[in-house]
Order: structure tokens, then C-alpha cells, then sequence
């Protein structure tokens, strides 16, 4: 899959690796076994169009490898999709108090720097896709979807049982300056 539909794919594609993909163990095995599906899927076709003894004897292959993703795609996918639902209230709930998104910013701030500076050198790369095959342009594009999914990954996602810390709690005695009025 090549040109506007391809990047497209390669663009989401990493988006979702790295924004919800990070947060759904089962999202990777989905991915991984419909990506064999589709190549030994496009490999059966060949060799069965070939149909030498040789190409159908790999066909058989071909086709035993296409049933063995099968089961893995079902119960991965599956459980992605609940997956993502929670990962997605996650955001919002993050996306909704301003303290989880402060708390978010200062303790990764490191890997947001990171982040943005290497998705800053990757976009400068533009240029020259010209200058690149058709599989290098959809690298380009899934590598930028990975930058910009990460991104959102290390700013929107905290867990629920991370809560922003108040150094004031660990205090007892002190009340709005109570105890100055003693001296």
C-alpha cells in the first residue's frame, strides 16, 4: 500500500502504537497477527496464481500460517478495544484536571523534551522524501504518528492511582498562621 492512502495508514498507524498501544498489551499481538494475515495472505494468493507443485506445497504453509493468527486476533483484538476504552478515559480524565496534566508535564518532563526535540529533527526530514521510496515516505509517516502518539501518551495518560503530591498533608499544626498569634 503506496501514496496518500498508504502514509495515511503508516501515519495513524504509529499514532496508535504509541498513544494507545503503550497502554494495551494487546493491541501489539492484534497488530502483529493481522500484519501476518496480510502478508502470508498476499503470499497463499501468489502462489496459488504460480500453482507449480512446489508453490502449492508453500501455499499449504501459507495457509496453515494465516489460520494459526486466527485465534490470537480474536482474543487480542477483543480485549484491545476494552483496552483502548479505558486508556481513552484515562486521557479524559487527565485531559479533564488541570493538576494530573501539570503533574504529567513536570514528571516526564525529560522524556517530553526528548520527544518533541527528536519529532523537530524527524519533521526536518520533509524535504527530501522526495528523494525516497515509496516504502521509506510510509516510514517517514508511521515514525511521525509514533512521535506525535507519544507525545500525547507522556502528556494525557496518568493512571488512576497516581495522584499529584501535597507536601502539606504530611504536616499536622499548622493552620493559616494560627500559631504566629501565640508569640
Amino acid at each position: 500500500m503506496h501514496g496518500f492512502l498508504g502514509n495515511t495508514f503508516a501515519l495513524v498507524n504509529g499514532f496508535v502504537n504509541a498513544s494507545f498501544g503503550d497502554a494495551s498489551p494487546n493491541a501489539k499481538i492484534c497488530e502483529t497477527n493481522i500484519t501476518r494475515i496480510i502478508s502470508y495472505g498476499i503470499d497463499f494468493k501468489r502462489q496459488v496464481g504460480n500453482a507449480s507443485e512446489e508453490e502449492l506445497a508453500n501455499a499449504a504453509v501459507s495457509a496453515e500460517n494465516v489460520l494459526a493468527a486466527v485465534h490470537p486476533i480474536t482474543y487480542s483484538c477483543y480485549h484491545s478495544v476494552f483496552e483502548y476504552g479505558e486508556t481513552s478515559d484515562y486521557y479524559m480524565d487527565t485531559f479533564s484536571d488541570f493538576n494530573k496534566v501539570s503533574y504529567n508535564l513536570i514528571h516526564k518532563l525529560g522524556k517530553i523534551y526528548d520527544t518533541v526535540y527528536y519529532l523537530t529533527k524527524h519533521q526536518k526530514k520533509f524535504d527530501s522524501l522526495g528523494d525516497m521510496t515509496d516504502a521509506e515516505v510510509s516510514n517517514w509517516w508511521f515514525k511521525l504518528g509514533i512521535y506525535y502518539g507519544t507525545t500525547v501518551f507522556l502528556v494525557f495518560y496518568t493512571p488512576d492511582d497516581i495522584e499529584p503530591y501535597d507536601p502539606m498533608e504530611e504536616y499536622t499544626g499548622l493552620s493559616d498562621g494560627d500559631h504566629l498569634e501565640d508569640q
